[in-house]
């Protein structure tokens, strides 16, 4: 482009060049929304030689032993509790202990992606894992990444006879530092701190951050509710890039940013900054989300182009991964259901009618069997028929293990 600019009897010309830097894709939350579904095999059941398949995305963060069941009835047609029970017999998924809280369960050769990676490097990340607990470290006269060290060395010592509960080996552990401290130290960790002592508040945040680094699985002691901690028979150690775990959130999750990658792995910002910045730049598509910068794996923008249409009912947990995605809002019908959902203390399952959260479930037990019980929420469900809802509750048959009698919409 040419101008022209009269000054006095001069006339001075210059050219302005146009930036032929490409525009950034921009998209909707809607449209991100519209990928996890799809990602997370919500758009469309798989069947059920495919379920060690589900895990490859993020595994399963949860609770409790019934969201996973919930959220593998959602994903595969003819789910039955069964299937999963092979898997874990078979070794090729497995549950163990998560340094946020909880358990995971994944496939087993994710282990080292999903633990190993995320292990802290050194003092700051180990003490932004520990939160307020770092302060007991004090009466040590040793760093936490030293402590962390001993508790990994005596670890699979502990575990090598048999099973242990939570509690128990809390305990052993313990008794197995005694022999790693100096004398005038050894006595620290009796000392009392509210209904624990220091080693056993200690040893609560210390043990499942070891885990990222022994190989620990999860079983459920029969007849009980407690889970037994075991070494993980077999688990492959292989050669691994730390950013992989990058690409799998990204991959799951993306357009996304460093900050939300570390807020879902539990990490402080820095070491989400370091492992987001090991990841190959040539992978990665900046884009605008809502106007914003974020960040897809340039294989994966295609598909926030070409997807078809998001349709139909699902009954899932409020531990559901999908629910991990950092602009959820867009699920919502406003700020009013936001904040009802997602940010009082409240875990309601949730029913998701194609993009939207149409209300929350919850299932009455009755003598033959049991109702659905749907608190409808904004206006996802309208044209929406119980016949459709009753179908889909259908599918929660083997989890809850007797038959759905009735919906109820309220």
């Amino acid at each position: 482009m040419k101008k022209w600019i009269r000054r006095g009897r001069t006339v001075a010309f210059y050219v302005v060049v146009a930036d032929t830097k490409p525009m950034k894709r921009s998209f909707s939350a809607l449209e991100g929304i519209a990928r996890v579904i799809e990602v997370h095999h919500l758009k469309q059941k798989v069947e059920q030689h495919e379920l060690v398949h589900l895990f490859s995305n993020v595994g399963f963060h949860r609770p409790t032993e019934q969201s996973l069941s919930i959220a593998l009835c959602s994903r595969i047609n003819d789910y039955h509790p069964n299937l999963t029970k092979e898997a874990f017999d078979s070794g090729t998924i497995f549950t163990t202990l998560s340094f946020q809280g909880g358990i995971r369960t994944m496939a087993k050769e994710d282990w080292q992606l999903f633990n190993s990676a995320l292990a802290p490097i050194n003092e700051d990340e180990l003490l932004f894992l520990l939160g307020p607990d770092k302060e007991h470290l004090t009466p040590l006269s040793l760093e936490g990444m030293a402590l962390l060290e001993m508790v990994q060395t005596v670890l699979p010592e502990v575990l090598d006879k048999r099973p242990l509960r939570f509690a128990l080996t809390q305990q052993r552990l313990i008794e197995a530092l005694l022999d790693l401290l100096p004398p005038s130290e050894q006595q620290v960790l009796y000392w009392p701190l509210g209904s624990l002592t220091l080693g056993e508040t200690l040893m609560n945040r210390l043990l499942p951050i070891a885990t990222l680094n022994v190989p620990v699985v999860l079983h459920k002691e029969p007849n009980t509710k407690e889970y037994l901690l075991s070494l993980a028979d077999e688990v492959e150690q292989k050669d691994f890039v730390a950013s992989d775990v990058v690409a799998r959130y990204l991959h799951a999750y993306g357009p996304t940013d460093a900050h939300s990658f570390a807020n879902w792995a539990g990490i402080s910002i820095a070491q989400g900054q370091r492992l987001w910045e090991s990841l190959d730049p040539t992978m990665l598509e900046q884009v605008l989300l809502e106007g914003r910068l974020a960040w897809m794996l340039a294989s994966d923008v295609s598909s926030m182009t070409n997807g078809s249409q998001i349709e139909g009912i699902r009954f899932i947990s409020s531990f559901d991964p999908i629910l991990k995605v950092p602009y959820k809002r867009a699920y919502t019908h406003g700020k009013g259901q936001y904040l009802e959902l997602f940010e009082s203390s409240k875990h309601d399952n949730l029913v998701l009618v194609d993009t939207k959260i149409a209300g929350t479930w919850k299932v009455q037990i009755e003598k033959e069997g049991w109702t659905m019980l749907i608190q409808e929420s904004g206006t996802a469900l309208w044209g929406t028929t119980l016949q459709e809802l009753h179908k889909e509750a259908h599918s929660l048959e083997s989890s809850i293990g007797s038959p759905c009698l009735a919906v109820n919409v309220r």
